[in-house]
């Protein structure tokens, strides 16, 4: 019954929004036919023809029709006429250029009077009230002739106005003709006014130059620190919906990379890392799935091993960027998949018609894997053919190219948990652990992207633009594995023994000791073409994309090796810490001993490729009108987007099977590589002996024959995990803005449809758990979603500087491929299952937003603002223990396998059933500029959300929303005094649960997994030696926290992950 009222309100709403849409429609077709008379035109050739003969012939061309009285009209005046394509009401004038007459309309009738009693003056004034123009053109820096995005421009006394585009370019339409005013400010600049003589019915060019206020900014602050972020928070302040603006140079404050790394600096944003580096991104407290990533406005797919729809945000290099666009509340022409938000990568266009670039070169220094790295980067931009209407040039070009290379490490454990309790020597129930695994990465990551901007103007009304972006990430690794497997072989029960003075069990009475080499690379890859259009004409502004992109992911594993001992018994050290070590319970037995590896279990090679394509067109129809005083633009539009995911692996394993001439107890031994990281986990826990790929290898070869095919074990990791995905949507929508005096109205609807095919392979069972009898077919599958999303925004502007916004808007969020086609991933050695779930429904989402907006004079902000999400069918990751019985190779005699049933870790994504999400966040950026001297130089960018969430599912209640932080939070410290610039950037990002288990006995989120908080700090400093030149070093995670998970307590760490420190440094030139 709840559900079912909720949505009567949503359609009670919409139904109102898109009652609002019409009857805005409808006044802006009653206004445009009181303008249409000046707009209609006429071709006309008489000679020596009455008034009424006259008024006849434009009846016959014309829709209209004329009243008069034969006393009010001349009509013994005879007069010539030839006209081609001129407007009605002026040759009207030309016919009473001699009588004081004047027109009144009523609907299609002309109402033709005389009043002797009016001059001509008079009479021209009459006829202009209804007589208006456009006015367009650009806002640049006096200083740099670039343009300067967000600047207001508005019509003095009036509200009506509009905001420059981030090319610098504003158009205002229905403009009354004659003498205008206009007023134009942007924070950082002095406002000034500029005058012009609006002309009827055309297009009438104003540009504005503006002048840095020294004042405002102080001599002691670094111009060029302040000049991209002055751009993004006028864009911020202009823009209609809530939404945050980074700049390019704000980002080069910070020592961040990637895309990522740049975002964790925003208000609500949470990242995800990988190999030190951000790497997923969650807003507002939402799965980093209900965020959407475009470039210039337009989704890149993703191309991740899991299917997920959002591509990695660390192979995009940052300094490919102009800026970073996070929309908090949608429109009406935005998709509607983004319940946490969306983030937009734009590109940079050419500025000026003198060449301009920057050309930088660094280092760098991993203190964990204690080696350098390098990087380099260039961007050019030029305008050229400058006309007299086109001052900038028409064709602008703007290129760039970055190269980052690196050593670096990690430091890991892993911990998988059943998703059930164990008992103990002491008959009570415990959560233990199934393996424990450590890992030591050495990697090398290059990181390459280029971009290409070329932008044409025709004229002032017609405009091209074309971008090319290419982005690539290639990971080398050299990955070494020690691993203790729990529970092997056939121990007696109980498995785990609880010693004297311990808390927790410490005993396995039945381990096993496996060594692995894991040599891999990762070569992700991402296209991205776009072509934008923009036409305008006095009644209709149309703008167009088409966009193409691709993404290719090929995670080669390389071949790796499994080593083993015979089972023996373990003991637990400082278990329930981040630093257990694992020795061997009889103190005469050294478990890193290489001679009690007596077994060579198999190798396997593993290749995954995923690769995904999107194409999609939209186009935009924008039809400005007035309404009294007041102006406003309705617009429509539609869009059609494609997109396709597929996913194969290349999996074969060949299982040792020694025929007797092998000594298995050396032969380890043989292969070692006679290294062992001596400061894994900080020297903390010891990682033993480690193999050497190359002589293992050697044995391989030389003895091919012992090594057979594991065809079940081959056809478990590859085939069932292929699918085959196409995605179609269509979309349109309709919305309408009013500006009314201080406030802004914008309503609208968008409707988009959604259909998914896809195929896949499953295995066919006759109990459904027999998994090695069973076979395996090809399925295929049909899901079409329909989503209707009514929008509505207000926009107050108090002062021109402070501004109050809310938002009511409705989303979604799409399932990813791999969840809804019917994988399946099958490891029978660590007993895990991962499952697609074909009957996934997309999560639906209630949004409201208020946010409070004040905006600083020496180019800064304070903000604050709250939000509510209701959440209908989100998605998560559950882990449930299911049985299933497979074939496994039999330990006493190699040549045979025998089925057994095992109890597995099953996780599968499902749909919860409703959440409430709430949140509050607030933002600084201030330059304290009022300071005296030299500390005037110091400036804050702060910024913190809470947010709050009740979830619940088929089995939960009022649990936190997968994926959601309490609290996230940046503190930085800067610090620019002449050519010098400083800052220390502290970031903080909170714990979140990372996937759902059954219901604990004994605590009830004892099989949930969590990621713990976390805070890194970061230090930057540069200095400018003149000309162009500019040093500069910065260090990275000074801190060294690591990036932890836990399995439903913090005393059992699940993952932990330490990167160390490092730094980079180098020289720029700009000019």
């Amino acid at each position: 019954m709840k559900k079912k009222t909720i949505n009567y309100r949503i359609s009670q709403l919409a139904s109102l929004l898109i009652l609002l849409v019409i009857l805005l429609v409808c006044v802006n077709k009653v206004y445009s036919q009181t303008a249409q008379v000046i707009r209609e035109t006429i071709s006309l050739k008489v000679e020596n023809q009455t008034i009424e003969y006259i008024l006849k012939q434009i009846e016959k061309k014309t829709p209209y029709r004329f009243v008069y009285s034969t006393d009010e009209i001349n009509d013994q005046r005879l007069i010539s006429i030839d006209v081609r394509g001129e407007e009605l009401m002026k040759v009207l004038e030309i016919i009473f250029s001699d009588d004081g007459a004047i027109i009144h309309m009523a609907g299609k009738k002309l109402i033709i009077s005389r009043y002797k009693e009016l001059d001509k003056q008079e009479e021209v004034k009459q006829t202009k009230t209804i007589a208006f123009g456009t006015l367009k053109g650009k806002v640049i820096d006096f200083n740099t002739n670039e343009p300067l995005p967000g600047a207001t421009v508005i019509l003095k006394g009036t509200t009506k106005g509009g905001a420059t585009d981030f090319k610098g370019e504003y158009q205002i339409n229905l403009v009354p003709e004659g003498k205008q005013v206009f007023i134009v400010s942007y924070l950082g600049y002095v406002a000034i006014e500029e005058s012009i003589e609006i002309e009827a019915n055309k297009v009438n060019i104003l540009n504005f130059n503006l002048v840095s206020d020294n004042k405002v900014l102080g001599e002691v602050v670094v111009k060029g620190n302040l000049e991209g972020q002055e751009k993004a928070l006028n864009q911020q302040r202009a823009s209609d919906n809530i939404k945050n603006i980074i700049s390019a140079d704000l980002i080069g404050r910070f020592p961040d990379l990637n895309v990522a790394e740049a975002l964790q600096r925003v208000p609500g944003i949470n990242i995800e890392r990988d190999r030190g580096e951000g790497g997923e991104v969650q807003m507002r407290g939402a799965p980093p799935s209900f965020t959407t990533v475009n470039v210039n406005g337009e989704q890149i797919p993703g191309s991740q091993s899991e299917g997920q729809r959002n591509q990695e945000l660390s192979v995009i290099p940052v300094d490919q960027l102009s800026s970073i666009e996070v929309t908090k509340a949608i429109t009406p022409d935005m998709d509607g998949d983004n319940i946490g938000g969306t983030i937009d990568l734009k590109t940079p266009i050419a500025k000026g018609l003198k060449l301009k670039g920057k050309v930088e070169l660094g280092g760098g220094y991993n203190n964990i894997i204690q080696r350098l790295n390098a990087i380099g980067r260039a961007s050019f931009n030029q305008r050229f053919f400058a006309t007299d209407k086109i001052t900038d040039g028409k064709l602008g070009i703007s290129i760039g190219g970055s190269y980052f290379a690196t050593d670096n490490g990690r430091d890991r454990t892993q911990y998988s948990y059943p998703a059930n309790y164990t008992t103990a020597s002491d008959g009570k129930q415990y959560v233990l652990p199934v393996y424990y695994r450590l890992r030591d990465l050495e990697n090398i990551r290059t990181r390459t992207g280029f971009s290409a901007t070329t932008d044409y103007k025709f004229n002032e009304k017609n405009r091209l633009t074309f971008n090319y972006m290419y982005s690539r990430r290639f990971d080398s690794d050299n990955e070494k594995r020690s691993q203790f497997d729990f529970n092997r072989g056939t121990p007696t029960a109980p498995q785990w023994e609880i010693e004297a003075g311990e808390g927790l069990p410490n005993i396995n009475r039945s381990t096993v000791v496996r060594r692995f080499i894991n040599p891999r690379t990762f070569d992700v890859r991402t296209n991205t073409f776009t072509l934008e259009g923009v036409h305008q004409s006095r009644k209709l502004i149309i703008d167009y994309i088409l966009f193409s992109s691709t993404a290719n992911n090929e995670d080669n594993k390389g071949r790796s090796y499994d080593f083993r001992t015979s089972p023996l018994q373990a003991r637990l050290v400082d278990y329930g810490t981040d630093f257990l070590n694992v020795v061997a319970r009889n103190p005469e037995v050294d478990i890193n001993n290489p001679f009690i590896v007596n077994s060579f279990r198999s190798y396997s090679d593993r290749n995954t490729i995923v690769k995904a394509q999107n194409r999609s067109a939209k186009i935009n129809f924008g039809i400005p009108f007035q309404l009294n005083e007041n102006n406003g633009i309705i617009k429509f539009g539609t869009k059609y987007r494609n997109i396709t995911s597929t996913r194969r692996i290349e999996f074969d394993e060949r299982d040792f099977v020694n025929d007797g001439t092998v000594n298995t107890t050396s032969l380890f031994a043989s292969v070692l590589s006679g290294r062992e990281d001596q400061q894994f986990l900080r020297g903390r826990v010891r990682f033993g002996p480690t193999i050497n790929p190359s002589l293992t290898d050697q044995f391989i070869n030389a003895n091919a024959s012992l090594f057979q095919r594991d065809e079940q074990s081959n056809l478990n990791q590859s085939v069932p995990q292929f699918y085959d995905a196409n995605e179609e949507v269509i979309a349109g929508y309709g919305m309408a803005k009013l500006n009314i005096k201080k406030f802004m109205f914008l309503a609208g609807l968008r409707y988009e449809r959604t259909n998914v095919t896809y195929k896949a392979f499953a295995y066919e069972t006759s109990d459904g758990s027999n998994v090695s009898s069973g076979t395996i077919s090809e399925v295929a599958g049909n899901r079409s979603f329909d989503f209707l999303l009514p929008n509505f925004h207000i926009k107050y502007s108090i002062d021109p500087l402070t501004i109050l916004r809310a938002a009511l808007t409705y989303s979604f969020a799409r399932s990813s491929f791999v969840a809804l086609a019917p994988t399946q991933r099958i490891s029978v050695i660590n007993q895990e299952i991962d499952l697609g779930n074909p009957d996934l429904l997309p999560a639906r989402s209630t949004n409201f937003d208020i946010m409070f907006e004040k905006f600083l004079k020496n180019v800064g902000i304070i903000s604050g603002g709250v939000f509510y999400k209701k959440i209908n069918d989100f998605n998560f990751n559950r882990n449930f223990v299911g049985q299933r019985t497979v074939s496994i190779r039999n330990p006493n005699n190699p040549n045979e396998t025998q089925q057994v049933t095992l109890d597995f870790t099953i996780e599968q994504p499902q749909n919860g059933e409703v959440a409430d999400l709430y949140g509050a966040e607030v933002n600084i950026q201030a330059n304290l500029d009022f300071l005296p001297g030299i500390l005037s130089g110091i400036g804050i960018y702060a910024n913190y959300t809470y947010t709050h969430s009740k979830a619940s599912t088929f089995d939960r209640k009022n649990i936190r929303l997968p994926g959601q932080a309490t609290h996230t939070g940046n503190f930085a410290l800067s610090y620019d005094w002449k050519g010098f610039s400083a800052r220390a950037a502290l970031n903080f990002n909170g714990g979140v649960i990372r996937s759902l288990g059954p219901v604990g006995t004994l605590n009830s989120n004892d099989f949930d997994t969590w990621r713990a908080d976390r805070y890194q700090l970061d230090l930057q400093a540069s200095y400018n030696i003149g000309k162009g030149f500019r040093v500069y070093a910065e260090f990275i995670n000074l801190t060294n926290r690591p990036e932890l998970e836990y399995f439903g307590i913090r005393s059992r760490p699940s993952n932990i992950e330490y990167y160390d420190w490092w730094n980079r440094f180098g020289v720029s030139y700009s000019f």
